[in-house]
């Protein structure tokens, strides 16, 4: 039998939710300052759905660099995807990502809550860092204020408006939107 380190993920899937622009772009800019931001910024915190609860930045960056279910190639555009939220049952679960070239909601199956917990205490291990579950899942609640003040104190610019979880219908869209590749930062390709 496989040890859950070693378990090679299914591919993504198409999720049924389309494409968010507002998190894909969020996403790309995180990981592509995460070096900069595990330096100067580790702790500061996602919010969850319980408002006693965070999760430090640099769990999730940790785990998109630890943990293989949290990364992969979007089945559209064939670019990088990454993980915003997992989660399960007993034995049913998933965990659900972005691609940060096109914005495509992917997903991908996972062995249900006890997985989706070891996952995630892998991808943390020997770190101060940890994941607050609420619910059985771990997700990012819409567009997080304390990150888009974070990646402005990088000197980003261009990033998508803080919304709350109440909000999560902003950003996404059923068709994929034909402006081109996402970019993090001040480009010509974002509006």
């Amino acid at each position: 039998m496989t040890s859950f380190a070693t378990q090679v993920p299914p591919g993504w899937e198409r999720a049924t939710r389309g494409y968010n622009r507002d998190l894909s772009r969020l996403v790309r800019c995180i990981y592509e300052n995460r070096a900069k931001i595990l330096a100067s910024y580790p702790r500061v915190p996602i919010p969850s759905d319980d408002p006693k609860a965070s999760t430090p930045v640099a769990a999730l960056i940790l785990a998109w660099e630890r943990w293989s279910f949290m990364r992969g190639q979007c089945p559209d555009c064939r670019g990088p995807s990454l993980g915003v939220m997992f989660g399960g049952l007993m034995v049913l679960g998933s965990v659900d990502g972005v691609c940060i070239q096109c914005g495509r909601i992917v997903s991908r199956s996972i062995n249900g809550f006890g997985a989706a917990l070891g996952g995630a205490e892998l991808s943390v291990k020997g770190t101060p860092y940890r994941f607050a579950f609420v619910g059985w899942r771990w997700r990012i609640p819409g567009i997080p204020a304390s990150l888009v003040a974070m990646l402005k104190e990088l000197g980003i610019k261009k990033l998508p408006e803080p919304s709350t979880d109440t909000d999560d219908e902003r950003g996404f869209e059923p068709y994929p939107f034909a402006r081109g590749v996402l970019e993090c930062g001040d480009t010509e390709n974002l509006s």
